[in-house]
Protein backbone atom coordinates (compact mmCIF):
# COMPACT_ATOMS: atom_id res chain seq x y z
CA UNK A 1 0.00 0.00 0.00
CA UNK A 2 1.38 3.39 -1.04
CA UNK A 3 0.53 6.86 0.34
CA UNK A 4 -1.77 8.81 -1.96
CA UNK A 5 -0.38 12.01 -3.49
CA UNK A 6 -1.53 15.44 -2.36
CA UNK A 7 -3.09 16.75 0.85
CA UNK A 8 -6.49 16.37 2.47
CA UNK A 9 -9.07 18.77 1.09
CA UNK A 10 -10.36 19.21 4.63
CA UNK A 11 -7.18 21.03 5.59
CA UNK A 12 -7.32 23.36 2.58
CA UNK A 13 -11.05 24.09 2.21
CA UNK A 14 -11.31 27.11 4.50
CA UNK A 15 -8.36 28.84 2.83
CA UNK A 16 -9.91 28.45 -0.64
CA UNK A 17 -12.23 31.04 -2.16
CA UNK A 18 -15.67 30.32 -3.60
CA UNK A 19 -14.39 30.08 -7.19
CA UNK A 20 -11.85 27.47 -6.14
CA UNK A 21 -14.58 25.60 -4.26
CA UNK A 22 -16.69 25.54 -7.42
CA UNK A 23 -13.81 24.24 -9.55
CA UNK A 24 -13.07 21.55 -6.96
CA UNK A 25 -16.71 20.43 -6.91
CA UNK A 26 -16.73 20.33 -10.71
CA UNK A 27 -13.63 18.11 -10.67
CA UNK A 28 -15.29 15.81 -8.15
CA UNK A 29 -18.42 15.61 -10.30
CA UNK A 30 -16.28 14.57 -13.25
CA UNK A 31 -14.73 11.80 -11.14
CA UNK A 32 -18.23 10.76 -10.09
CA UNK A 33 -19.16 10.58 -13.75
CA UNK A 34 -16.31 8.17 -14.45
CA UNK A 35 -17.30 6.10 -11.43
CA UNK A 36 -20.99 5.88 -12.26
CA UNK A 37 -20.49 5.13 -15.95
CA UNK A 38 -18.73 1.85 -15.23
CA UNK A 39 -20.90 -1.08 -16.29
CA UNK A 40 -21.57 -3.99 -13.92
CA UNK A 41 -23.57 -7.17 -14.56
CA UNK A 42 -25.05 -7.44 -11.07
CA UNK A 43 -25.07 -6.07 -7.51
CA UNK A 44 -22.38 -7.01 -5.03
CA UNK A 45 -18.93 -6.06 -3.73
CA UNK A 46 -15.62 -5.99 -5.57
CA UNK A 47 -12.93 -8.51 -4.57
CA UNK A 48 -9.56 -9.65 -5.82
CA UNK A 49 -9.91 -12.75 -8.00
CA UNK A 50 -8.12 -14.88 -5.42
CA UNK A 51 -10.34 -13.72 -2.53
CA UNK A 52 -11.37 -16.57 -0.17
CA UNK A 53 -15.03 -16.52 -1.18
CA UNK A 54 -16.97 -19.33 -2.93
CA UNK A 55 -15.94 -19.62 -6.56
CA UNK A 56 -19.57 -19.93 -7.60
CA UNK A 57 -20.26 -16.45 -6.21
CA UNK A 58 -17.56 -14.75 -8.33
CA UNK A 59 -18.24 -12.82 -11.52
CA UNK A 60 -15.02 -11.93 -13.33
CA UNK A 61 -14.51 -8.21 -13.93
CA UNK A 62 -11.06 -8.45 -15.50
CA UNK A 63 -7.77 -6.92 -14.37
CA UNK A 64 -7.59 -9.25 -11.37
CA UNK A 65 -10.94 -8.29 -9.87
CA UNK A 66 -14.28 -10.02 -9.49
CA UNK A 67 -17.77 -9.21 -8.28
CA UNK A 68 -18.79 -11.22 -5.23
CA UNK A 69 -21.26 -11.28 -2.32
CA UNK A 70 -22.57 -7.92 -1.17
CA UNK A 71 -21.03 -6.66 2.09
CA UNK A 72 -22.11 -3.01 2.22
CA UNK A 73 -23.01 -0.91 5.23
CA UNK A 74 -26.63 -2.19 5.51
CA UNK A 75 -25.15 -5.50 6.63
CA UNK A 76 -22.99 -3.96 9.33
CA UNK A 77 -24.33 -4.73 12.83
CA UNK A 78 -26.03 -1.93 14.70
CA UNK A 79 -24.31 -2.76 18.00
CA UNK A 80 -21.29 -4.89 18.96
CA UNK A 81 -23.48 -7.07 21.19
CA UNK A 82 -25.28 -8.35 18.08
CA UNK A 83 -22.11 -8.97 16.04
CA UNK A 84 -21.84 -12.74 16.47
CA UNK A 85 -25.54 -13.37 15.97
CA UNK A 86 -25.70 -11.07 12.95
CA UNK A 87 -22.73 -12.70 11.24
CA UNK A 88 -24.16 -16.16 11.86
CA UNK A 89 -27.49 -15.21 10.31
CA UNK A 90 -25.97 -13.37 7.36
CA UNK A 91 -23.72 -16.30 6.48
CA UNK A 92 -26.81 -18.14 5.23
CA UNK A 93 -27.98 -15.32 2.96
CA UNK A 94 -27.48 -15.86 -0.77
CA UNK A 95 -25.44 -13.43 -2.82
CA UNK A 96 -27.41 -10.51 -4.22
CA UNK A 97 -27.54 -10.54 -8.00
CA UNK A 98 -30.80 -8.91 -9.11
CA UNK A 99 -33.26 -6.45 -7.59
CA UNK A 100 -35.44 -9.17 -6.09
CA UNK A 101 -32.55 -10.83 -4.26
CA UNK A 102 -31.18 -7.42 -3.22
CA UNK A 103 -34.49 -6.52 -1.56
CA UNK A 104 -34.69 -9.95 0.06
CA UNK A 105 -31.18 -9.38 1.38
CA UNK A 106 -32.16 -6.06 2.99
CA UNK A 107 -35.01 -7.76 4.85
CA UNK A 108 -32.70 -10.61 5.91
CA UNK A 109 -30.23 -8.06 7.27
CA UNK A 110 -32.98 -6.29 9.21
CA UNK A 111 -34.04 -9.60 10.76
CA UNK A 112 -30.44 -10.61 11.49
CA UNK A 113 -29.90 -7.46 13.53
CA UNK A 114 -32.78 -8.18 15.89
CA UNK A 115 -31.77 -9.44 19.34
CA UNK A 116 -32.98 -12.85 20.45
CA UNK A 117 -35.21 -11.28 23.10
CA UNK A 118 -36.47 -7.84 24.11
CA UNK A 119 -33.94 -5.86 26.17
CA UNK A 120 -34.94 -5.36 29.83
CA UNK A 121 -34.99 -1.58 29.39
CA UNK A 122 -35.64 0.33 26.18
CA UNK A 123 -37.27 3.50 24.90
CA UNK A 124 -41.05 3.08 24.83
CA UNK A 125 -41.34 3.91 21.13
CA UNK A 126 -38.62 1.48 20.00
CA UNK A 127 -40.89 -1.49 19.38
CA UNK A 128 -40.61 -5.10 20.55
CA UNK A 129 -38.70 -7.77 18.67
CA UNK A 130 -41.99 -9.29 17.51
CA UNK A 131 -43.24 -5.90 16.30
CA UNK A 132 -40.05 -5.46 14.28
CA UNK A 133 -40.46 -8.91 12.72
CA UNK A 134 -44.03 -8.04 11.79
CA UNK A 135 -43.16 -4.67 10.26
CA UNK A 136 -40.29 -6.22 8.26
CA UNK A 137 -42.72 -8.80 6.89
CA UNK A 138 -44.96 -5.95 5.72
CA UNK A 139 -41.94 -4.12 4.28
CA UNK A 140 -40.96 -7.19 2.26
CA UNK A 141 -44.40 -7.36 0.67
CA UNK A 142 -44.37 -3.64 -0.14
CA UNK A 143 -40.86 -3.93 -1.65
CA UNK A 144 -42.03 -6.77 -3.88
CA UNK A 145 -44.78 -4.52 -5.20
CA UNK A 146 -42.56 -1.45 -5.57
CA UNK A 147 -39.84 -3.26 -7.52
CA UNK A 148 -42.38 -3.99 -10.26
CA UNK A 149 -43.06 -0.30 -10.84
CA UNK A 150 -41.47 1.37 -13.90
CA UNK A 151 -40.26 4.23 -11.66
CA UNK A 152 -38.11 1.89 -9.56
CA UNK A 153 -37.04 -0.26 -12.50
CA UNK A 154 -35.72 2.80 -14.34
CA UNK A 155 -33.35 3.74 -11.48
CA UNK A 156 -32.25 0.27 -10.37
CA UNK A 157 -29.25 -0.31 -12.66
CA UNK A 158 -26.13 -1.59 -10.81
CA UNK A 159 -23.87 1.37 -10.02
CA UNK A 160 -20.61 1.99 -8.18
CA UNK A 161 -20.49 5.07 -5.98
CA UNK A 162 -18.25 6.31 -3.18
CA UNK A 163 -20.62 6.50 -0.17
CA UNK A 164 -18.57 8.99 1.86
CA UNK A 165 -17.43 11.93 -0.27
CA UNK A 166 -16.27 13.86 2.76
CA UNK A 167 -13.48 16.44 2.51
CA UNK A 168 -11.33 14.22 4.71
CA UNK A 169 -11.50 11.47 2.05
CA UNK A 170 -10.59 13.74 -0.86
CA UNK A 171 -6.96 14.57 -1.61
CA UNK A 172 -5.95 17.53 -3.74
CA UNK A 173 -2.80 19.00 -5.25
CA UNK A 174 -0.99 21.00 -2.58
CA UNK A 175 -0.21 23.76 -5.11
CA UNK A 176 -3.63 23.75 -6.77
CA UNK A 177 -6.40 22.48 -4.47
CA UNK A 178 -8.92 22.55 -7.34
CA UNK A 179 -7.19 19.44 -8.75
CA UNK A 180 -8.22 16.18 -7.09
CA UNK A 181 -5.39 13.66 -6.78
CA UNK A 182 -7.11 10.78 -4.97
CA UNK A 183 -10.18 9.49 -3.15
CA UNK A 184 -9.63 7.27 -0.11
CA UNK A 185 -11.81 5.24 2.29
CA UNK A 186 -13.40 2.90 -0.24
CA UNK A 187 -14.18 0.05 2.16
CA UNK A 188 -17.92 0.73 2.16
CA UNK A 189 -18.20 1.14 -1.64
CA UNK A 190 -20.39 -1.48 -3.33
CA UNK A 191 -22.33 -2.10 -6.51
CA UNK A 192 -25.94 -1.29 -5.63
CA UNK A 193 -29.11 -0.10 -7.36
CA UNK A 194 -28.69 3.49 -8.50
CA UNK A 195 -31.52 4.59 -6.21
CA UNK A 196 -29.57 3.37 -3.16
CA UNK A 197 -27.26 6.39 -3.58
CA UNK A 198 -30.01 8.98 -4.09
CA UNK A 199 -29.29 10.72 -0.78
CA UNK A 200 -25.50 10.61 -0.95
CA UNK A 201 -24.11 14.17 -1.01
CA UNK A 202 -20.55 15.46 -0.60
CA UNK A 203 -20.30 17.19 2.77
CA UNK A 204 -19.52 20.55 1.21
CA UNK A 205 -22.95 20.83 -0.42
CA UNK A 206 -24.63 20.93 2.99
CA UNK A 207 -24.34 23.43 5.83
CA UNK A 208 -21.73 22.39 8.40
CA UNK A 209 -23.13 20.89 11.62
CA UNK A 210 -21.50 23.67 13.59
CA UNK A 211 -19.20 26.53 12.71
CA UNK A 212 -17.25 28.80 15.07
CA UNK A 213 -19.00 32.04 16.02
CA UNK A 214 -22.18 31.16 14.15
CA UNK A 215 -25.58 31.55 15.78
CA UNK A 216 -28.32 29.35 14.32
CA UNK A 217 -30.87 32.00 15.30
CA UNK A 218 -29.08 35.01 13.84
CA UNK A 219 -29.92 34.66 10.17
CA UNK A 220 -28.63 38.17 9.47
CA UNK A 221 -25.13 37.22 10.51
CA UNK A 222 -22.82 38.09 7.62
CA UNK A 223 -20.69 35.01 8.17
CA UNK A 224 -23.74 32.78 7.85
CA UNK A 225 -24.68 34.53 4.61
CA UNK A 226 -21.22 33.93 3.15
CA UNK A 227 -21.27 30.25 4.10
CA UNK A 228 -24.81 29.85 2.75
CA UNK A 229 -23.84 31.42 -0.58
CA UNK A 230 -20.77 29.22 -0.84
CA UNK A 231 -22.76 26.06 -0.04
CA UNK A 232 -25.45 27.05 -2.57
CA UNK A 233 -22.87 27.51 -5.33
CA UNK A 234 -21.26 24.16 -4.51
CA UNK A 235 -24.64 22.44 -4.45
CA UNK A 236 -25.71 23.96 -7.76
CA UNK A 237 -22.39 23.02 -9.39
CA UNK A 238 -22.75 19.42 -8.22
CA UNK A 239 -26.40 19.15 -9.31
CA UNK A 240 -25.77 20.68 -12.74
CA UNK A 241 -22.97 18.20 -13.33
CA UNK A 242 -25.09 15.25 -12.21
CA UNK A 243 -28.03 16.39 -14.33
CA UNK A 244 -25.91 16.81 -17.45
CA UNK A 245 -23.51 13.87 -17.14
CA UNK A 246 -25.46 11.28 -15.11
CA UNK A 247 -29.15 11.40 -16.09
CA UNK A 248 -30.08 8.10 -14.40
CA UNK A 249 -28.40 9.16 -11.16
CA UNK A 250 -30.13 12.53 -11.41
CA UNK A 251 -33.49 10.79 -11.91
CA UNK A 252 -32.87 8.72 -8.78
CA UNK A 253 -32.01 11.85 -6.79
CA UNK A 254 -35.18 13.54 -8.06
CA UNK A 255 -37.44 10.58 -7.22
CA UNK A 256 -40.06 10.94 -4.49
CA UNK A 257 -38.35 9.73 -1.31
CA UNK A 258 -41.46 7.90 -0.21
CA UNK A 259 -40.70 5.39 -2.98
CA UNK A 260 -37.14 4.86 -1.77
CA UNK A 261 -37.22 5.07 2.01
CA UNK A 262 -38.64 1.56 2.45
CA UNK A 263 -35.41 0.22 0.94
CA UNK A 264 -33.38 2.58 3.11
CA UNK A 265 -34.92 1.72 6.50
CA UNK A 266 -35.64 -2.00 6.22
CA UNK A 267 -32.11 -3.11 7.07
CA UNK A 268 -31.87 -0.85 10.11
CA UNK A 269 -35.22 -0.94 11.88
CA UNK A 270 -33.67 -2.05 15.18
CA UNK A 271 -30.98 0.60 15.01
CA UNK A 272 -33.36 3.45 14.28
CA UNK A 273 -36.44 2.13 16.16
CA UNK A 274 -39.56 0.86 14.45
CA UNK A 275 -40.94 4.40 13.96
CA UNK A 276 -39.21 5.52 10.70
CA UNK A 277 -39.98 2.31 8.79
CA UNK A 278 -43.56 2.11 10.03
CA UNK A 279 -44.17 5.78 9.23
CA UNK A 280 -42.91 5.29 5.68
CA UNK A 281 -45.28 2.33 5.27
CA UNK A 282 -48.21 4.32 6.66
CA UNK A 283 -47.49 7.28 4.37
CA UNK A 284 -47.01 5.01 1.37
CA UNK A 285 -50.34 3.27 2.00
CA UNK A 286 -52.05 6.68 1.98
CA UNK A 287 -50.35 7.89 -1.23
CA UNK A 288 -50.18 4.64 -3.19
CA UNK A 289 -52.65 5.61 -5.92
CA UNK A 290 -51.49 9.24 -6.06
CA UNK A 291 -47.96 7.99 -6.79
CA UNK A 292 -49.27 6.13 -9.84
CA UNK A 293 -48.63 2.70 -8.37
CA UNK A 294 -50.88 -0.09 -9.60
CA UNK A 295 -53.22 -2.10 -7.42
CA UNK A 296 -53.53 -1.60 -3.68
CA UNK A 297 -50.74 -1.08 -1.19
CA UNK A 298 -49.99 -4.43 0.52
CA UNK A 299 -49.77 -2.60 3.86
CA UNK A 300 -53.09 -1.45 5.25
CA UNK A 301 -52.70 -0.22 8.86
CA UNK A 302 -55.69 -0.13 11.19
CA UNK A 303 -56.96 3.09 12.72
CA UNK A 304 -55.77 1.91 16.13
CA UNK A 305 -52.25 1.32 14.84
CA UNK A 306 -52.17 4.74 13.16
CA UNK A 307 -53.12 6.40 16.44
CA UNK A 308 -50.42 4.41 18.24
CA UNK A 309 -47.91 5.48 15.60
CA UNK A 310 -48.86 9.16 15.92
CA UNK A 311 -48.23 9.07 19.66
CA UNK A 312 -44.93 7.20 19.30
CA UNK A 313 -43.84 9.53 16.49
CA UNK A 314 -43.98 12.52 18.87
CA UNK A 315 -41.65 10.73 21.30
CA UNK A 316 -39.34 9.73 18.45
CA UNK A 317 -39.11 13.27 17.14
CA UNK A 318 -38.34 14.60 20.62
CA UNK A 319 -35.50 12.08 20.88
CA UNK A 320 -34.24 13.12 17.44
CA UNK A 321 -34.28 16.80 18.41
CA UNK A 322 -32.17 15.99 21.44
CA UNK A 323 -29.76 13.99 19.31
CA UNK A 324 -29.49 16.74 16.69
CA UNK A 325 -28.68 19.24 19.44
CA UNK A 326 -25.91 17.03 20.88
CA UNK A 327 -24.51 16.34 17.41
CA UNK A 328 -24.22 20.08 16.70
CA UNK A 329 -22.78 20.84 20.14
CA UNK A 330 -20.08 18.16 19.82
CA UNK A 331 -19.39 19.03 16.16
CA UNK A 332 -19.85 15.38 15.22
CA UNK A 333 -22.27 13.48 13.00
CA UNK A 334 -25.24 11.18 13.80
CA UNK A 335 -22.85 8.25 14.24
CA UNK A 336 -20.71 10.24 16.67
CA UNK A 337 -17.73 10.65 14.32
CA UNK A 338 -15.29 13.46 15.17
CA UNK A 339 -11.76 14.34 14.09
CA UNK A 340 -9.06 12.77 16.24
CA UNK A 341 -7.84 16.23 17.24
CA UNK A 342 -11.34 17.13 18.46
CA UNK A 343 -12.06 13.88 20.29
CA UNK A 344 -11.36 14.98 23.86
CA UNK A 345 -13.15 18.30 23.44
CA UNK A 346 -16.19 16.49 22.03
CA UNK A 347 -16.14 14.01 24.92
CA UNK A 348 -15.99 16.84 27.45
CA UNK A 349 -18.90 18.69 25.83
CA UNK A 350 -20.92 15.47 25.62
CA UNK A 351 -20.37 14.72 29.32
CA UNK A 352 -21.16 18.27 30.43
CA UNK A 353 -24.38 18.34 28.43
CA UNK A 354 -25.37 14.92 29.75
CA UNK A 355 -24.94 16.08 33.34
CA UNK A 356 -27.03 19.19 32.63
CA UNK A 357 -29.67 16.95 31.04
CA UNK A 358 -29.88 14.72 34.11
CA UNK A 359 -30.09 17.74 36.40
CA UNK A 360 -33.03 19.08 34.41
CA UNK A 361 -34.76 15.71 34.76
CA UNK A 362 -34.20 15.66 38.52
CA UNK A 363 -36.14 18.91 38.80
CA UNK A 364 -39.25 17.26 37.36
CA UNK A 365 -42.06 15.98 39.56
CA UNK A 366 -41.36 12.25 39.13
CA UNK A 367 -37.58 11.85 38.83
CA UNK A 368 -37.64 8.15 39.76
CA UNK A 369 -39.74 7.41 36.68
CA UNK A 370 -37.97 9.69 34.24
CA UNK A 371 -34.28 9.24 35.09
CA UNK A 372 -33.93 5.83 33.42
CA UNK A 373 -35.76 7.13 30.35
CA UNK A 374 -33.57 10.24 30.24
CA UNK A 375 -30.41 8.11 30.21
CA UNK A 376 -31.81 5.97 27.40
CA UNK A 377 -32.61 9.04 25.32
CA UNK A 378 -29.04 10.34 25.42
CA UNK A 379 -27.57 9.56 21.97
CA UNK A 380 -23.88 8.96 22.82
CA UNK A 381 -21.96 7.02 25.44
CA UNK A 382 -20.68 9.00 28.43
CA UNK A 383 -17.53 8.05 30.31
CA UNK A 384 -18.08 7.72 34.07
Amino acid sequence: MKPVPGVQLQGRWESMNTHQHMLCVKALTQLTREMCQLQFPAYGSIYFNDAPIPEASKIDLGNGFCLGPYCGTPAWPCHPINLQSCQANLSTVESTRDLESYCSYLISVGLAKLPSRDPPVNQTFWGSVEEHKEILDHAAKVMNALMQSPEIQSIAAPMLFHPDLNKRNIYVDDNDPTKITALIDWQAACIEPTFAFADEDPDFVTMPQRAPSLSMEDTENNEIKIINQDVDICRQTFEVGVRGWLPTFHKARAADRILLNIFRYSSSSWRNSIIPLRQELVDLSHRWSALGLSGTCPYQPSGELIRKQEKALKEFRAAQQLKDFVVRATNSNPDGWVDADSWQAAMDVNKALFEEWLQSVEREDTPSKTMAKAKLLWPFDVDP
